[in-house]
C-alpha cells in the first residue's frame, strides 16, 4: 500500500528509427555490450564521517537492441478509419527497430530520518533518424520530418529528471509519519500485470512504450514520476493510512504516430499534421487509503481505497468542432472507490481487488459535440492473482509462476450515451457487437501468466532464467477508453544471463496477435499482428 516507485533502470520512452540490417546490428550489439562491459565502477558511497550523514551515488547503463522479424502488413497499412502506415513502415522486415543506450543515475542523501533523491535518465537510439517513412497517404508529420517531442524522445541525446524529491519520518504524537515531497511515483493495490483493472489505475502515467516493448511489466516498473506529496502514518500496529496529492499531471507515454509502435499515425504529442492540440487534464489528483492487518486474518491485509484523478489516457480522435481536425482529449473528475486482499493461502501469495469508478470515460467515437468529449459511465473491475515460488527439482533450481484473471463490467452510461462504441447503439455505428469494428461489450476479462524457471551456476558465476509470458483477453471487449479488445494475445519467450550478479544479459522473442477483418479494412485490435520482434537487452549496475 502507497509504495513509493524508485527507478532501477532506463525510464525513458523506447526511441526508434533508421534502418539497420542484421550483420551490422549483431556487429553494432557486439561492440556495444563489449564496451559497456569495460566500463569502470560509477557507484559510489560516499564517507561522510558521520554515522548519521549517507550519501550514496548509483549509475546503471542499459544497451538494448531490437529486430523487426516480420515483414509490414497491407491490410494494417491501409487499415479503415485509423492510419497505421506511417507506423508501420519506418522499419521493414530484418530492421533493427532500436539501437538504444539508456543512462540512469540515483543520488541518495540521507541525514538520520531526513533525506532527498534525485534521479535523471539520458539516452541515445542510433536507429532512429530525422525523417518519418514516406507513405501513399498523407503524411502526420510537415514534410515527413519528425518533430522536437519525437526526436527528443525517440533518438536523443537526450534527458529528463526523473525522481526529485526530499522525505522524512517524524512521530505526530505517538504516530509515525513518512512523508514524500517532490517529483515522485506512487502505485497502490494489488495488481501484478499493468493496472487496467487495479485501483491503480491512472495512479501514475505509464511509460506505454517499455509495456509494449516489454510484455508482462507491472505497474511499478512503468509508473513515471510527477510532482507530488505522499504521506503513509502507521495509526497502529494493525492499521496504516496514506494519502497523496499531485500539484502536477502528466499524459501516459504512448508510442507516438510513425514510431514502430505506434497505434495510430496522426495523434498524441508528435504529429503536426491533422491535430488540434490536446484538452489535457490538471494537477489536484487526490488518493486516500487505509490497510488492516487484523490478527484473526493471519497475516492478511485488507485495504481500502479512494481517488479522485484526471485521466492519463485520451480518448481518440476527438474531433475540434472549430477545424474538424483531431485532437486527444483527457477526461476529467473520475473518481475510484476499491477494495483489496492480500494473504498467503498453501504457499500461494494471493491478491485480489474490487473497484467501483464513477464518470469514467467509456470507448467512444470521435464526435463533433459541444466539448468533444466522449461517453462517461460507471463501471466495475475486479482481480485475482497468485505468485508461487518452487525450490529445487530434476529440471530446474528454482521457479516462479505468477497469474492474474481480471475484469470490467459497464454499470451504467451517465453522460454523452450516443457517443459510446457499445454493441446495439447505432447512434455510434454499433449495430451489433462488431468487435473487430472496435465496438465494446458490457463485460470483458483477460488473463495473463508468467512462468520463470531458474538454473544457478550452470557455469562459475553465471546463472540462467528463462522468463516465459502469455496473456490473452480471452471474453469480450472493454467498455472502457482503451480497456482491451476480444482475442488480443501477447507472447514473450527469454532467456536470462546473470554473471556475477552484475552483468544482466536478456534475449527475448515477442508476439503479438488480434482480431482482424482485411475485406473491410478493420484492425484496429491488431496494429501490432506484424510485430512481432527478437530484443537483446544489456545491462548493468554500478
Amino acid at each position: 500500500m502507497g509504495d513509493m516507485v524508485n527507478r532501477k533502470e532506463g525510464d525513458g520512452c523506447r526511441r526508434m528509427g533508421g534502418s539497420r540490417r542484421l550483420n551490422a546490428g549483431l556487429r553494432i550489439a557486439l561492440s556495444g555490450a563489449l564496451v559497456m562491459v569495460a566500463v569502470p565502477a560509477l557507484s559510489m558511497e560516499f564517507d561522510t564521517g558521520e554515522s548519521d550523514v549517507k550519501v550514496r551515488w548509483d549509475n546503471t547503463l542499459r544497451y538494448s537492441l531490437g529486430n523487426r522479424l516480420q515483414n509490414a502488413s497491407n491490410s494494417i497499412n491501409n487499415a479503415a478509419g485509423f492510419p497505421f502506415d506511417q507506423s508501420n513502415s519506418l522499419f521493414k522486415k530484418g530492421d533493427f527497430f532500436t539501437n538504444r543506450l539508456d543512462w540512469l543515475s540515483e543520488l541518495d542523501m540521507r541525514y538520520k530520518e531526513f533525506g532527498a533523491r534525485v534521479s535523471t535518465a539520458a539516452w541515445y537510439d542510433a536507429s532512429y533518424g530525422s525523417n518519418a517513412a514516406h507513405t501513399n497517404n498523407p503524411s502526420a508529420y510537415v514534410n515527413d520530418r519528425f518533430t522536437s517531442p519525437v526526436t527528443r524522445y525517440y533518438r536523443g541525446p537526450s534527458g529528463e529528471v526523473l525522481d526529485a524529491f526530499v522525505f522524512g519520518r517524524a512521530d505526530v504524537g505517538t504516530v509515525p509519519v513518512d512523508v514524500r515531497l517532490g517529483k515522485h511515483a506512487v502505485i497502490w493495490g494489488e495488481g501484478l500485470f499493468g493496472s487496467t483493472n487495479s485501483v491503480a489505475y491512472s495512479q501514475a502515467p505509464s511509460d506505454s512504450n517499455k509495456a509494449v516493448a516489454n510484455p508482462g511489466a507491472s505497474a511499478k516498473e512503468t509508473a513515471l514520476p510527477v510532482w507530488q506529496m505522499s504521506a503513509i502514518a502507521q495509526l497502529t500496529d494493525e492499521v496504516s493510512v496514506a494519502g497523496q496529492y499531485t500539484f502536477s499531471w502528466a499524459t501516459n507515454r504512448l508510442p507516438e504516430g510513425g514510431t514502430y509502435f505506434g497505434a495510430a499515425d496522426t495523434i498524441l504529442l508528435g504529429p503536426n499534421v491533422g491535430r488540434e492540440g490536446a484538452v489535457n487534464g490538471k494537477g489536484g489528483d487526490i488518493g486516500l487509503s487505509a490497510r488492516w492487518r487484523p490478527d484473526w486474518l493471519d497475516q492478511g491485509t485488507i485495504g481500502m481505497y479512494y481517488r479522485n484523478f484526471d485521466e492519463k489516457n485520451p480518448w481518440a480522435s476527438q474531433l475540434d468542432t472549430t477545424t474538424g481536425l483531431r485532437r486527444a482529449v483527457y477526461a476529467r473528475d473520475v473518481n475510484l472507490y476499491g477494495l483489496s486482499l492480500a494473504k498467503m493461502v498453501g504457499g500461494v501469495s494471493l491478491g485480489s481487488e474490487v473497484s467501483y469508478r464513477t464518470n469514467m470515460p467509456l470507448n467512444s467515437r470521435g464526435q463533433a459535440g459541444p466539448d468533444s468529449y466522449g461517453a462517461r459511465g460507471e463501471t466495475f473491475h475486479a482481480l485475482l492473482n497468485g505468485v508461487k515460488t518452487f525450490g529445487q527439482s530434476p529440471v530446474f533450481s528454482s521457479a516462479a509462476l505468477a497469474t492474474e484473471l481480471a475484469m470490467t463490467s459497464l454499470v451504467k452510461v451517465t453522460d454523452n450515451a450516443a457517443a459510446y462504441r457499445g454493441n446495439g447503439n447505432a447512434a455510434a455505428g454499433c449495430t451489433t457487437t462488431d468487435i473487430v469494428a472496435g465496438c465494446s461489450t458490457r463485460t470483458f476479462w483477460t488473463f495473463g501468466v508468467s512462468f520463470t524457471p531458474t538454473w544457478t551456476q550452470v557455469f562459475p558465476g553465471v546463472d540462467l532464467s528463462m522468463p516465459l509470458f502469455y496473456s490473452i483477453n480471452f471474453k469480450g471487449s472493454a467498455p472502457t477508453n482503451s480497456g482491451g479488445f476480444e482475442g488480443a494475445q501477447t507472447v514473450k519467450v527469454g532467456l536470462s544471463a546473470a554473471v556475477y550478479q552484475r552483468h544482466f544479459i536478456d534475449l527475448s522473442f515477442n508476439y503479438y496477435h488480434g482480431k482482424t477483418d482485411p475485406a473491410r479494412g478493420l484492425v484496429l485490435g491488431a496494429p501490432y499482428n506484424d510485430k512481432a520482434n527478437l530484443m537483446l537487452t544489456y545491462q548493468t549496475s554500478f
